[in-house]
């Protein structure tokens, strides 16, 4: 792992040869500049052709830092319980209808415009 000074003082031509190390064998990186926008993107395929990265940046070192931190981390499971991944929580086959509470008060009376502009033209120098 890299210490973040470290990364910080890279060239974005730096930060592309750490992404060719830590790029597993059979995989295909692509970058350039985009006719649209002229922003810079990446996008990363396994062996099969599959795309497992695509990102758009302004900067070229945001972006090549972003894809190295993703290959970097990509195989590591969460540290923390926050960020495990929970399986049997939520099931999408179950549907619930929930209807809003229903309210005793009665609802406010209308807002009279007239009253409403006299307000506005009176306080006029307030807002």
């Amino acid at each position: 792992m890299y210490e973040l000074e470290e990364m910080s003082a890279w060239t974005p031509d730096e930060v592309l040869v750490k992404i060719r190390e830590n790029i597993p064998s059979g995989w295909g990186f692509h970058y350039g500049i985009s006719t649209e926008d002229n922003w810079v993107y990446a996008i990363v395929k396994d062996s099969e052709g599959v795309e497992l990265f695509s990102e758009t940046q302004g900067d070229p070192k945001i972006l090549f830092l972003d894809l190295l931190g993703w290959l970097m981390l990509r195989g590591q499971k969460a540290q923390h319980p926050a960020w495990q991944r929970r399986s049997g929580e939520v099931n999408p086959n179950k549907r619930e209808t929930r209807q809003p509470k229903s309210s005793t008060e009665p609802e406010p009376a209308d807002l009279d415009p007239v009253e409403v502009a006299e307000f506005f033209k009176k306080h006029e120098d307030e807002l």
